[in-house]
């Protein structure tokens, strides 16, 4: 696993603080996003043997995949799979940048794609408009300030 920012925590120790729980976040690593363990496991019995936190509660594969009904691991897994989502966006954005510069077609869709990899990110109108509205609860009249 890379070292994360001291801004952002690595994926492990979010997933721990969501769930509070060392053996789900585990087993959510293993299951969802394997490449962020330190070692490839061929079977959940290896992984388990791994991991003492798994082991120790005498967990079985069965047993972890009820984890799936409790709301708290559904958010994680929601969380962890958009970070995966956020991560496969940034190398597809690569790839056709790469592109663009050698076709004009790839150039078209890599400024499609760059509407929807920065989307979000830029204020749209509305919210420049309502960013100057003053909001007074004694008064009735409202104003904006330009």
């Amino acid at each position: 696993m890379g070292r994360g920012t001291k801004d952002e925590k690595s994926i492990v120790p979010a997933l721990r603080e969501m769930l509070n729980s060392d053996y789900m976040a585990f087993w959510i690593v293993w299951k969802y996003a394997p490449d962020l363990l330190p070692e490839k496991f061929k079977n959940f019995d290896e992984f388990s043997a791994h991991y003492k936190a798994i082991s120790n509660k005498g967990l079985t594969e069965r047993d972890c995949e009820k984890f799936l009904y409790i709301d708290k691991v559904q958010r994680a897994i929601k969380w962890l799979m958009g970070k995966q989502k956020n991560a496969r966006m940034i190398e597809l954005y690569n790839t056709w940048y790469e592109a663009a510069k050698k076709d004009a077609n790839a150039l078209k869709e890599f400024i499609k794609l760059q509407d929807i990899f920065f989307q979000g990110e830029q204020e749209n109108e509305l919210e420049k408009i309502l960013r100057n509205v003053n909001v007074d609860d004694d008064e009735d009249d409202y104003q904006m300030n330009f």
